[in-house]
């Protein structure tokens, strides 16, 4: 009994929320405030899906990551970071989760911000559409980097002569393994 009274529990509108209460006592407890969440893909323009699929099948709710990451935008110096994997597997099939175009959006291109993937991160707020693009071959497998590049090459987003930097060329879970054996108390 104790300790649960030294819990702040409050309702969750209240803790999704920037605008319902007293709005500015929210900005100065959420001031820098870092917004952590998990999205299945995201577009090369930096549009995640987090909560179904193109065919209209929802894998899981949205929750509060829409109202989390427009107040990484709101918020003075907050930012938002989605999480996600590289890749997939399904049937013995391996496809990319950072695909060129989907046809299902949950955060839209216009809030993209930060993005981890398993090779690194990628720093999406207010670039260029061609910087993004950079920044999330970075970060993707390289099994599907050649597509991605000429997919934008195809629609003019990447120049002809695009070449992504030798040092994230070689994105695979391969190398992310013998990283690991090397280090195997980690």
């Amino acid at each position: 009994d104790d300790a649960r009274r030294r819990i702040g529990m409050t309702r969750i509108s209240h803790v999704n929320e920037l605008y319902g209460g007293n709005e500015a006592l929210e900005r100065l407890q959420r001031r820098e405030a870092r917004f952590f969440n998990t999205c299945m893909m995201m577009s090369a323009l930096g549009a995640a899906t987090s909560d179904a699929l193109e065919s209209g099948q929802v894998v899981s709710g949205v929750g509060g990551q829409y109202n989390f990451v427009a107040q990484g935008h709101a918020l003075e110096g907050a930012r938002s970071i989605l999480l996600l994997r590289s890749w997939r597997e399904s049937g013995g099939q391996v496809s990319s989760n950072i695909v060129w175009e989907y046809g299902h959006c949950t955060i839209p291109r216009h809030l993209r911000d930060i993005v981890v993937t398993e090779y690194g991160i990628a720093d999406l707020r207010g670039k260029t559409d061609a910087a993004v693009i950079e920044a999330l071959l970075n970060i993707s497998d390289s099994r599907f980097q050649s597509g991605l590049i000429e997919q934008a090459q195809s629609v003019g987003k990447l120049p002809k002569d695009f070449c992504i930097d030798p040092r994230f060329t070689d994105n695979r879970p391969e190398r992310l393994q013998a990283i690991q054996a090397r280090h195997p108390n980690l």
